[in-house]
């Protein structure tokens, strides 16, 4: 439940400073939605961008540069974002909230004393950790999940009342169920990047080979490798290319099951994708890596070594037992629930609220 505005945080004023505005990561476009009906948020950003309009956001951004720079993005970080940092402290910020960190220290410095709420929900435990991890400013820190939370903990020394977890969430109202159509479609939304497109395309020849019926729907930007990867079962797969996120829920809706194909973990982040398909009343099929534990938790599917022929085996399962597949289906819709993009929401404010007054 969404609360009126002024309920909880309508006191609060929260300033973030973004490179970029709008913004194409999903769970910070969904929460910066919310949070603009509930906070005096105020958003500022160096350059425009080519992703879609937030929903009623736009009189909240003040972007420095609202045409998409044609300067180039490190031109606009370096001296557009000191003057964005300057420019911020003149709206009394109570809270700076923090999740883009692509802006050198000097930025960063400029914002003043108030307290930071800094985010990191897909860091690269590879690179060197950024600066602002350490500023003395940053009184929380928001991660994702419990493993990315002990990660931090463990490599960088942080506190551990310092770090916290709020997971990724799910719109309820766009990602409805609905009955499990009869067809055998298989449906996939994502990244087509080497660790999902290379065991993508291994699972689609192996079920064309056992099950020619089976058609698959491909959610997502497909590169010229990955067509040549599967063209010999073109006739059988449609590719969408790219799909606005607000038409995502149409595509999934197309599939009697839904699939995960990543042959990597990549750190334990929670997979929107997934509570997407859960939301939508769609088993799964996942492999066994860290990101499916969603799938795990709620008992939504069935998971299966990184092996193409147990993937395979695992949709044409789930194809043909109707029973099995709304049984698992019914968890995951259960399960998504709990993971509103309303519920997130009202724990950043908890958060803003107790950094607030020093709690």
């Amino acid at each position: 439940m969404v609360l009126p505005m002024g309920a909880r945080g309508g006191n609060i004023v929260v300033s973030t400073l973004l490179s970029h505005f709008p913004i194409g990561n999903v769970r910070y476009a969904e929460l910066i939605k919310r949070l603009a009906r509930e906070l005096k948020l105020r958003i500022w950003a160096t350059i425009g961008s080519g992703y879609p309009e937030i929903e009623g956001v736009r009189r909240y951004a003040r972007v420095l540069l609202p045409v998409r720079a044609r300067l180039g993005r490190p031109y606009a970080t370096k001296f557009l974002g000191p003057l964005a940092a300057l420019l911020t402290r003149a709206d009394g910020v109570d809270v700076y909230w923090l999740f883009d960190t692509v802006f050198p220290m000097r930025a960063y410095r400029l914002l003043g004393n108030a307290p930071f709420v800094l985010d990191a929900d897909d860091p690269d435990f590879s690179l060197p950790p950024h600066p602002l991890l350490f500023d003395r400013r940053v009184v929380k820190l928001v991660v994702p999940t419990e493993m990315i939370r002990r990660k931090f903990i463990e490599l960088y020394g942080l506190d551990a009342r310092m770090v916290e977890v709020i997971p990724n969430g799910v719109d309820l109202r766009r990602c409805t169920p609905t009955p499990i159509p009869e067809s055998r479609t298989v449906v996939y939304v994502g990244t087509l990047a080497p660790h999902r497109s290379e065991f993508l395309s291994q699972v689609i020849r192996e079920v064309h080979r056992r099950d020619r019926s089976v058609r698959f729907v491909v959610v997502g930007d497909p590169t010229p490798g990955f067509i040549r990867s599967i063209e010999g079962c073109l006739d059988r797969v449609e590719l969408s290319g790219y799909v606005s996120h607000d038409k995502v829920p149409d595509y999934i809706r197309k599939g009697a099951v839904a699939i995960f194909p990543q042959s990597v973990s990549l750190g334990g982040r929670v997979s929107i994708k997934l509570l997407e398909y859960m939301a939508c009343g769609r088993p799964v099929v996942a492999t066994d890596v860290d990101e499916s534990f969603p799938v795990r938790e709620a008992g939504a599917g069935i998971i299966t070594p990184v092996d193409p022929e147990a993937f395979a085996e695992a949709i044409l399962k789930l194809l043909d037992d109707r029973k099995l597949s709304q049984e698992l289906a019914s968890r995951g819709v259960a399960f998504a629930r709990n993971y509103s993009w309303d519920r997130i929401a009202e724990r950043y404010i908890d958060i803003f609220q107790k950094v607030r007054w020093g709690r």
